[in-house]
């Protein structure tokens, strides 16, 4: 089964109409700079950074824990199972986990009921409207992203 646009967009709407998930999702404002770092995938890292580098928060710090990657992963991963139901293509939800090169990251799993497995990932954008969307295989390697609102279909 491929993952159709209308389909992601179903995604989308229940992550990003869910308090929760928004909240933990919407990033910073970056100005003129927001579409050139939102298209890059850099959003959550700037972020991160900030609040690590900056701030100096501990990664530790369930304030921080809520904000990056796993506390995004655990929102929208809570309001899809919650929206099940209304989303009869997919199987199941999880947190998918990787680590290329060191680098720890969670995002949203999708198991379609054929078995296909992708991958959304706010965190990356930090845009409840526009997640980048992987194929699974690719997520693991970080390649091929496609941006939500560039999506047509896998």
């Amino acid at each position: 089964m491929t993952l159709t646009s209308k389909q992601a967009k179903e995604i989308v709407s229940v992550v990003s109409n869910d308090v929760i998930s928004r909240a933990r999702i919407t990033g910073p404002a970056l100005g003129a700079f927001s579409s050139f770092v939102s298209a890059r995938g850099w959003n959550g890292t700037i972020r991160n950074s900030v609040v690590l580098f900056v701030m100096w928060a501990e990664a530790s710090d369930p304030v921080f824990q809520r904000i990056c990657c796993i506390g995004i992963a655990e929102a929208s991963v809570a309001a899809l199972i919650a929206a099940k139901p209304k989303l009869p293509f997919i199987h199941s939800v999880n947190q998918p986990y990787r680590a290329p090169g060191g680098s720890a990251h969670h995002a949203t799993g999708i198991w379609t009921k054929d078995g296909s497995h992708y991958v959304f990932d706010w965190w990356k954008t930090l845009d409840p409207d526009n997640p980048f969307i992987y194929r699974y295989a690719d997520w693991l390697v970080d390649r091929k992203p496609v941006q939500f609102v560039n999506f047509k279909g896998f």
